[in-house]
């Protein structure tokens, strides 16, 4: 149902549920929407803000939702026991709107040790050496290390800028391990 924001005005205002799910449901009441899809409504205006009758009209509006893409790198192909490799993630949020609270998750490779306080944070076009450090105890910076499982907690990465390698819109995170 819509409602005219005022008398005469020709705003209206309204809602629609919808929700997003893996799998559709059919007739289930709702508009069921994909992350940064626009939804048209097409409706007949009975009178509008010139007085004229059954007006065709169609509004849309933009669902924006943060898309982020991680992509993981390693230093080296291949390594003897005892050399040191460097994993990279890449983050990038494609997405028309900030995306808050984004947790990466990683767990250190078979046959390797992680190597204590090698955690680091960094825009996107970083180097390991040029990156933030981190801790890896549980504190105030991204990074914390739970048994064999990294974690880095990356508190907002804003909207797409549009200008690939640049801006908070995307990042990189690392870490070293030992092959054992």
């Amino acid at each position: 149902m819509l409602t005219e924001t005022g008398v005469n005005t020709g705003v209206f205002t309204g809602s629609i549920m919808t929700v997003s799910a893996p799998a559709v449901v059919l007739n289930d009441g709702t508009i069921q929407v994909t992350s940064a899809t626009t939804v048209t409504a097409s409706y007949i205006d009975g009178i509008d803000a010139n007085l004229l009758r059954n007006q065709a009209r169609t509004d849309s509006v933009a669902n924006a939702a943060p898309m982020m893409a991680l992509t993981k790198a390693v230093s080296h192909d291949s390594a003897p026991p005892g050399s040191e490799i460097i994993y990279s993630i890449a983050f990038r949020n494609a997405g028309a709107a900030a995306a808050h609270t984004v947790v990466i998750m990683d767990a250190v490779p078979a046959f390797t040790r992680y190597v204590p306080g090698s955690m680091r944070l960094g825009l996107a076009n970083s180097s390991y050496d040029a990156a933030a450090v981190l801790t890896d105890v549980a504190d105030a910076d991204a990074g914390t290390l739970n048994g064999t499982l990294i974690m880095f907690l990356i508190h907002s990465v804003a909207a797409n800028d549009g200008v690939d390698l640049s801006g908070t819109d995307e990042g990189k995170v690392f870490f070293k391990v030992v092959i054992e």
